[in-house]
């Protein structure tokens, strides 16, 4: 995939260690602003594409602006009004958590049922795509291991469906990895918190 200006300019800058704290502040101030106040929901995807750039190539220099890009991003996800801009969001969230992972833990309870939802979409294969590839930056770089099923029963009926019933190969490939972020389970311990009950439900609806 052809890089754009943008993102090479980035890398250059990036590469040479040259990016100062104030050029930084600059970019996220403006993304983050085009992304609130922005008329046009194009101008809104760009801001958020751009973020993530602007995170992947500056790294840990973003660590610290952690929670004000993650107090912009979830209420996006949270409004019906911008399902067409969600899937730049999640991307953005999954490039958020490879710079910041530590410091985004008191919100997973809050991000993840978000991460979900967008799992159930069945009318846009990029979008869950994209949602499957966030949870899975997520969960490895927080170490949230093994809980996800604990917490959120439905990611396990659901991981489940996309295995059975998922046609894309990029996808179900998507959804291994996944798989392979949150680790298994002793079979003991899901009967106890109700997986093999939620998975029978499942299976009784498909």
């Amino acid at each position: 995939k052809q890089k754009t200006a943008y993102e090479l300019s980035l890398g250059l800058v990036g590469s040479e260690m040259c990016i100062r704290d104030s050029f930084l502040r600059n970019q996220l101030v403006q993304r983050l602003s085009k992304l609130e106040y922005a008329a046009d929901i194009k101008e809104k995807e760009e801001a958020a594409k751009l973020l993530s750039l602007l995170m992947k190539y500056s790294g840990r220099m973003c660590e610290s602006y952690t929670e004000v890009i993650l107090n912009s991003l979830v209420p996006k996800l949270r409004d019906s009004s911008y399902t067409t801009l969600v899937p730049s969001v999640l991307l953005a969230m999954g490039q958020l958590s490879e710079v910041g992972g530590e410091i985004m833990k008191p919100k997973l309870k809050e991000i993840i049922p978000l991460i979900i939802d967008n799992l159930k979409d069945n009318s846009n294969t990029a979008k869950r795509d994209i949602a499957i590839n966030a949870l899975t930056h997520i969960v490895e770089s927080t170490n949230y291991a093994i809980y996800p099923y604990v917490h959120y029963p439905q990611l396990f009926t659901r991981i489940r469906t996309l295995i059975l019933h998922e046609s894309s190969p990029s996808l179900r490939k998507a959804v291994l990895r996944l798989i392979g972020a949150i680790g298994a389970m002793d079979p003991y311990k899901m009967k106890q918190i109700g997986l093999y009950t939620s998975m029978s439900e499942s299976s009784d609806s498909d």
